[in-house]
Parts: structure tokens; sequence; C-alpha cells
């Protein structure tokens, strides 16, 4: 951390002191912009819910760019923009999600008139519902380049109105107005005036057909367009083209409506997710016929089919270029796998919930750049190892929801010893259940797998054949390296605490861990104390105790632990404190569905931070409170009290704890009459 970051770390931490602020008021206006947007952009991100428009005033002077996403959404959305209007500087105004005009409300968007000079970015999602002197007051920010409407509502007398409105915007390089039914093929008409336009989203304006997209061809200079859920059966013809999105709409034949050829530009990135392509026009005819109308050029590499009905595959091998491939929820076949190694540029490819076997992906292994596969709910098998260790730069795979099976133990046979290898030797084994996109370098996520025994095929003397700097196998023992892994996911998984403790040891880099399974115990926790560089732990079923849990004290960069199991014994605050004491960086701890999230106060005094650590703490209930070590029995026994009054929503809160971090609640509510001797101090009065 630079001194700089320390210091704004510092100052975001106390801005929450109304005395803190006052005595600081004249030193923010000397600020530059840079170091106030970030100071700005770290107190929103900090104090969140707890933010107020005072909180932000003093930035008027030092700061260009304000993003309050989700802040004020229920009420006081005039308050805000009252206090942001009176920034000297601001060109960026990100309010997503915010109460800011209702058609029986006050709108608050003349306050926007004030910026009409100044503002290039504007940004509001969902902001209510707009009425025809709402788009006025946006109108007269004739400067704006980037503005974001979409998902708000339109309560004008006709469409004429929006129309009209669109026109204003001469200098927008960037529109967004999803998910408006508002917008129809005469507000395309409009939009086609709005000659600096580079990127454009429509998606879900299903009032849009082709009328309306031939009426952007004007756009010469779009190089992105977002038509998805709309009636559009083709593209406009527009030669700078480059990102096209038709998710989920009907494509039309390589004919247009005139009986000429239909025109594509040469697209790079292709989205078709759920699209209509095997349908009577015949659409499949369209993507065969783009290998031949690019000719040589060859510009796609990015193309995404997933959840769609395509059932030829051959027009891919006239796509050389391609990087990026999503097939998945198709009808692709392990026959229809052999057009893909062709694609020798590919660097990603998806083939979740297809009905690929083990066998298929043998055409997979003269991929020579393949680094991410997906195979989640296919038809695979153990014998999938052989060929994904044939695959020289493979790093992601996506194995979940598979028939593959393991068992790992101190008895283990060398059999096992070597399924272990195979697996390890990929740098990232890593299962989304959700999603399979990741960021992170070195990635190991099995969550879900189950591997027992490999198939006949699978054996050592076939490992040794294949060339590879992550495993060797000599001698019946097995040795391991992935120096580059970073995350471990086990989650769901049938691997015991012997088994977390080997596949951990090959990977002593690891910065995030997760095990899941109900035979699982305390381990576990002791078997990642030699992961130094761990920062996220989570652990999921099994029995444990206290004991088990200062197992973490040896991770000294631990900054969030989530535990989901059954304890053996009743937390206390002392047991509490003492995991925080000995674990200095630890920040987030999740008790079966309770958060305590480790924060500093700001106190009323002069110096401005309270001594003694603050937890944010969230339920399952979505229930908040503010809580100070010292009275956390205080609260226990308040919310004790109320449940013993019979409310129910509090009540369903201590039943959302399943025990964790409360004692005997109905011992607790017989003591409610002695509360205040718990309570030792007042200063940050974080329940009052």
């Amino acid at each position: 951390m630079t001194l700089l970051e320390a210091c704004i770390e510092v100052v975001s931490r106390s801005w929450i002191s109304r005395e803190y602020r006052r005595q600081n008021h004249r030193k923010m206006e000397m600020l530059p912009l840079d170091v106030g947007n970030v100071l700005l952009e770290d107190v929103v991100k900090r104090h969140g819910k707890r933010l107020s428009p005072a909180m932000i005033a003093a930035f008027k002077e030092c700061a260009s760019r304000i993003a309050l996403d989700g802040w004020g959404a229920s009420h006081g959305g005039g308050q805000w923009l009252a206090e942001i209007a009176q920034y000297r500087h601001l060109t960026s105004l990100k309010m997503n999600n915010c109460s800011l005009s209702h058609k029986a409300k006050s709108n608050y968007l003349y306050l926007l008139e004030g910026l009409a000079d100044k503002l290039i970015t504007l940004h509001l999602q969902r902001c209510g519902c707009f009425t025809q002197s709402a788009l006025h007051h946006i109108s007269q920010c004739h400067k704006l380049q980037d503005l974001d409407l979409s998902g708000t509502s339109m309560c004008l007398p006709d469409s004429h109105t929006l129309s009209e409105a669109l026109t204003c915007f001469t200098s927008l390089t960037s529109l967004a107005l999803g998910d408006l039914r508002a917008v129809n093929n005469a507000c395309c008409g409009s939009i086609s005036t709005l000659t600096h336009l580079r990127v454009l989203a429509l998606a879900g304006c299903d009032s849009i057909t082709d009328t309306g997209v031939f009426k952007l061809a004007a756009l010469t200079g779009l190089t992105s367009l977002d038509i998805s859920w709309t009636s559009a059966t083709r593209p406009p013809k527009i030669q700078g083209l480059r990102d096209l999105s038709m998710n989920h709409c009907t494509l039309a034949g390589t004919e247009d409506d005139q009986g000429g050829t239909s025109h594509w530009p040469l697209i790079e990135r292709l989205d078709l997710r759920g699209a209509d392509i095997n349908n009577r026009r015949n659409g499949w005819e369209l993507l065969h016929s783009l290998a031949n109308v690019w000719g040589s050029v060859k510009p796609l590499v990015h193309l995404d089919m997933g959840n769609t009905d395509m059932l030829d595959f051959e027009f891919l091998q006239g796509c050389s270029n391609i990087t990026m491939l999503n097939l998945s929820g198709t009808k692709i076949t392990d026959v229809s796998l052999i057009c893909l190694a062709w694609l020798s540029e590919l660097t990603n490819l998806l083939l979740s919930h297809t009905l690929i076997t083990s066998q298929g992906l043998k055409h997979l292994a003269a991929l020579p750049n393949l680094k991410v596969l997906a195979l989640a709910s296919t038809r695979i098998g153990n014998s999938s190892f052989v060929h994904l260790a044939r695959m020289p730069s493979l790093t992601d795979v996506d194995m979940s929801d598979n028939a593959i099976w393991s068992t790992i133990h101190p008895t283990a046979s060398n059999q096992s010893d070597v399924e272990l290898a195979a697996m390890v030797a990929l740098d990232r084994l890593f299962d989304r259940q959700q999603s399979f996109h990741s960021e992170v370098e070195g990635e190991i996520d099995i969550a879900g797998m189950f591997v027992e025994n490999l198939d006949a095929d699978f054996e050592a003397q076939e490992l040794n054949r294949v060339p590879s700097k992550s495993y060797e196998v000599a001698s019946g023992s097995c040795t391991v390296a992935a120096p580059h892994l970073k995350r471990l996911n086990l989650m769901n998984t049938r691997w015991t605490d012997w088994g977390v403790a080997q596949l951990v040891s090959y990977s002593p880099g690891l910065v995030a861990l997760a095990v899941g399974n109900d035979a699982l115990g305390n381990g576990a926790i002791r078997a990642i104390q030699g992961l130094v560089e761990l920062e996220t732990f989570e652990m999921k079923g099994g029995i444990i105790t206290m004991d088990g849990l200062e197992g973490l004290e040896s991770c000294g960069k631990l900054r969030t632990v989530k535990v989901t199991c059954t304890w053996r014994e009743l937390l206390n605050d002392e047991q509490l404190l003492h995991l925080y004491d000995r674990v200095p960086a630890l920040e987030d701890l999740y008790m079966n569905g309770l958060l305590l999230k480790r924060q500093r106060k700001a106190s009323e005094n002069s110096t401005g931070v309270c001594p003694e650590p603050c937890f944010e703490v969230a339920y399952d209930a979505n229930v908040c409170r503010r809580y100070s070590m010292d009275l956390l029995m205080r609260s226990k026994l308040r919310l004790a009290r109320k449940m013993a009054a019979g409310d129910s929503e509090e009540m369903r809160i201590v039943a959302d704890l399943r025990g964790a971090l409360l004692p005997d609640v109905r011992a607790a509510a017989g003591q409610s009459g002695n509360a205040q001797q718990h309570c030792s101090t007042q200063r940050c009065g974080c329940l009052c």
C-alpha cells in the first residue's frame, strides 16, 4: 500500500464523523481531481447504505465523477441531486437504481440543468418513470457523450415525444435504451441522425423490426450494436460494424426481402445465444455463407451460439481465426467435434450441456492454443483425463455434473495417485455451476466432481507418454507441482480431510480455498495452516469446534472466512475476539448465515476514529445492525427481548442464525432486566 492509498483509507474511514468533516472541509477544496475522485469512490464503497447527501457535499470542489448506484433508491433523490448539482467540475454522473422521477411525484431531474455545460457521462438505469418534462431536462445536457436510460419506464403521450428528445443529443457516442417499450421504428429514425454514435444498445425493445434496423444504416461510424430480444432478423448494412448481438432473434436467410443478397459486415464478435437459426427461413444457410462472403479476411474471432438449435457445424471450418466459441446447450455430437480441429487459434471452448462423450475429446487434442474448456453436464467419463492431458496449453477445465469419481485417502492405491496427478497436472481445474468465465490466473475448482476410479484405458504408462511440466509419474508414486495455482474449490465433493491436505500440499501458493463435504472436520482446517498466502477460506458441511477454527491463525493474510457447518459447542464473544486478534487481516466472517464485517467506526470526538473495532452484521433475513464487539451481548439480549415479546420478524432473524454466535436465546431473555450491566461503553453508540 502506497502512502497515498493509506491516507485515502484513513480519511475514508473517518468520513462518517460529522465533526471530522467539519474540521477538514476547507482542506478538501485543495485536493487534486484525481485524488478527490479516488477518495469519493472509496467513501461510497466503504460506508454504503450509511452514506448521506451531507457526506458527499464536501467533494464539490475536488471530484469530477460520482457513482451512487442504488444509494437513495427508496427516498431522498432530490437531496442527492441538490448536492451533486453544486459540483463545479462534474463530468460523469451514475445514479442507477435511484428514485429520481415518478409520474405521481416531484421530478428531481430539473436539477441537472445546472450541470448542462459539464456532464459528459450520464447513467440513469432503472430510475423510475420518466415523463416528458424529465426528458426535457436531460436533453439540456447538450455535451453528453454517454447516455444510459435502460430499464426506465416512459410515461409519454406518444412515441413522437421520445423521438424528438433523442434528436437533441447530437454529441452522443454511446447510447443505451434497453428494455424501453417506447422505443420503436420511429425512434430508430431519430437515432440515425446521431452521426457520432459508436455504441448502440437496444436490447429488449421488442417493437423494433427490420424496418427500424435498416434506418440505422446511416450510422456509418457504428462499431457495436445490440438488438437482442427484438423482432430484427438481420443487421443493418454498416461496413464498420464489428460487434453484433442478436440474442433470441430469428435469423433470416441469405436473401433479403427484395430478393437480393443479405449483407453482413466484417463482424469480429457475433453473439447469437438462444437465436432461432434452424428455422423455416433457413437461417443456418446464412452462417454457412459467412465464410464465402468474407473470403480470405476471416474477421470472426468471437462466436457465441449457446442454446441455439443449430444442427450443422461445418461452417466453422471456414472461420479459422476464432479464439472464443460457445456451443453450450446445442446439439453438437462427437462427430461434429471434428469440425473444430481446424480452429488452430481457438483458446476458449464451451461445450457444457451437450451430448459429447470422452471419445469426442480426442478431436480437440490437435488444438495447440486451447486454454479454457467447459464440459459441465455432458456424457464424459474418467477416460476423458487421458485426452485432456494431451492438450498442451489447457489450463481451465469445467467438468461439473459428470459421472466422474475419486477417492483419496492414506491407503489409496497407486492408481488413485495417478488419477490425482492427471487432474492436478492441469494448472486450473475448476467448476462454475452458473458462470464459467474467470479472470484469475491459476484456479482449480472441481466442485461437484466425484472421481473414483479411472477407466481401463487410463494407465500410468499412458500418462508417461504425454509431455507435461506439471506432473510426473514414476515408480508408482506421484509428484505434482502447480506453482501457479491460486484458487481451489472442492465444494460438494467426496474429498476427506486427508485428501484436502494432499491437494493443498501440491499448491502452497493458494490464495482462496473452498471445501464442502459432510465428512469433513477439524482436520480440513488444520490442513491449510501451511498456506501463508491464503486470503479466502470457505467450508461447508461437517462438524467442527472452535479448537479446529483456531487452525486459521497461522494464515496471517486471511481476509474472509465462511463456515456453514455443525458446531459441537456454542461460540462466545471471547473466542471470536481471540480469532480476530490472532488474524489481524480478517475482515469478513460468515458463520452459518451471519456476516461479521470488520470496520472502523468514526466517533464524534476530535480523534475521529473509535479505538475499538466495529462490525456490520448482516443476517439471512437481510436485516443489518451495527455492532461493537463489547456490545455484542447487549445485542443478543435485545433480540431475545423482542423475540419474547412476540416480534415475528426478530424471531425469524434468530431462526436464520441457526445457533451461530447466539447462546440459548430463551435463557438470555430471562436476563433482559440486567441487560445494562453488559454495556461497558457508549463510545460508539452503535445500537442507540
